[in-house]
């Protein structure tokens, strides 16, 4: 049985406010944690697990190197920000020239690290440098371990992005390994069910935790339809269940939270 630490002050309630809406796959709702997938390969952006810097695009694989926070910037710009190692997105180089390598590189404050994301048709947006350039796949490319670059904005679809909202609490609830996107499939079970089913399940695992004192967030559902359920205690702990349609949780994700 998992033992935790005393109650840490309970100002994530107040932080993360009730359980916001899911926007659909593909939208951009504002700040908050996605996948990043090309529409041309269907690939997300991932930090390559080789060097920890390269950007390039790979299959699904649910894990942190394939989630990214946007959070604004000034001027109608914003960062994106690994979420596997709190690095931003930023040309390799302060250019604007073609070709231009795509990194992941300490917060800086350099331009090279501000984007724009300028929507081009239902749910597709290209995702703009300052420096002109446009985040873009390579000769229209779908192997896996392609390295992004920059290039001359095109609209094409290797320069089209699907940005799919996995939490609006990304920059403070920090989810695990987070198995895929919010998929436009509706979950047949009741959005209430499957919560009672997470608060049972953590109150089962996580000693001397009250069922009120959990707080829970339907974030979305999987591409087979199982409800993702983020969940957090004032015991320093956090993670997610996923239930599936008959009510079960068929997997529990704990992750400590560092104060």
């Amino acid at each position: 049985m998992l033992k935790y630490s005393l109650p840490f002050a309970l100002l994530i309630f107040g932080a993360l406010g009730s359980a916001a809406q899911t926007p659909p796959v593909g939208t951009f709702n504002g700040p908050g944690r996605y996948e990043i997938e090309n529409v041309e390969s269907g690939l997300l952006l991932d930090v390559a697990a080789e060097d920890h810097q390269t950007v390039q695009q790979y299959p699904r694989r649910g894990r942190l190197n394939q989630l990214w926070d946007i959070q604004p910037a000034a001027n109608g710009y914003f960062t994106l920000q690994s979420a596997d190692q709190e690095k931003l997105l930023s040309l390799e180089r302060r250019a604007a020239r073609e070709g231009v390598g795509i990194v992941v590189s300490p917060r800086d404050g350099g331009e090279n690290q501000l984007w724009q994301i300028v929507a081009l048709a239902p749910g597709e947006f290209q995702i703009v440098s300052k420096f002109g350039g446009a985040l873009d796949v390579p000769h229209r490319s779908h192997e896996k371990g392609t390295r992004l670059q920059s290039w001359t904005r095109t609209g094409d679809e290797n320069q089209r992005f699907r940005l799919i909202f996995v939490s609006s609490a990304a920059a403070s609830w920090d989810a695990g390994n987070y198995r895929g996107g919010p998929s436009s499939r509706r979950h047949d079970m009741d959005s209430d069910d499957a919560t009672q089913a997470c608060r049972t399940e953590v109150s089962r695992q996580i000693v001397d935790v009250r069922a009120r004192e959990i707080f829970l967030d339907l974030v979305s559902t999987d591409s087979e339809g199982n409800a993702i359920v983020l969940w957090k205690t004032p015991r320093n702990s956090s993670g997610f269940c996923r239930v599936d349609r008959a009510g079960r949780v068929t997997q529990f994700k704990v992750q400590e939270v560092s104060r």
